[in-house]
């Protein structure tokens, strides 16, 4: 199997129509992978996610047959950004579903780290409405979760070295 990624655009008609190519030749993409959780990812919404990290922008993935890559590939050319001929790897899909396990614990602590900023707001005017003093509490807006947004992604150069190979 080989692998077309494609810049998402849903409004383009060649789009669509290698979408509905894949779907009555019964080959996977990735279009709804943005609703899947990791745990039910197939290969294509693993390069797509991936993809979309490593190249900065959003892509899906197309899986062809080897047979049919090169007549797909001429009469899709204008919207495929890339063709990837390697096997994806068992040890490689299983990173890419963690690198999503990973973005998406870390939108569930910024939310949860929101929640808690808000808390803290609504605690400390209560508090001034009951006394005069100022209360002792500890300042959650001090706390940002951007570092780790640039350590578990893309951004950093280990993470990125290690699907190099496959995307380059």
């Amino acid at each position: 199997m080989k692998y077309l990624i494609v810049k998402r655009n849903h409004q383009n008609d060649l789009f669509k129509e290698l979408n509905q190519e894949s779907l009555d030749k019964d080959y996977k993409n990735s279009i709804l992978n943005h609703i899947k959780n990791t745990s039910e990812w197939n290969e294509c919404d693993a390069i797509a996610y991936t993809g979309s990290q490593y190249y900065e922008f959003v892509v899906d993935c197309f899986e062809v047959d080897d047979k049919e890559c090169t007549l797909l590939a001429i009469k899709y050319s204008e919207i495929i950004y890339k063709v990837i001929d390697k096997e994806l790897e068992d040890d490689l899909y299983e990173k890419m579903k963690s690198l999503g396990d990973m973005t998406k614990k870390l939108r569930e602590l910024s939310s949860a780290l929101n929640s808690l900023q808000s808390a803290e707001s609504d605690l400390y005017n209560i508090f001034t409405d009951i006394s005069d003093k100022e209360p002792r509490v500890y300042e959650f807006t001090d706390l940002s979760t951007d570092d780790y947004m640039d350590e578990y992604s893309m951004s950093n150069k280990r993470i990125k070295e290690v699907f190099e190979e496959f995307f380059d």
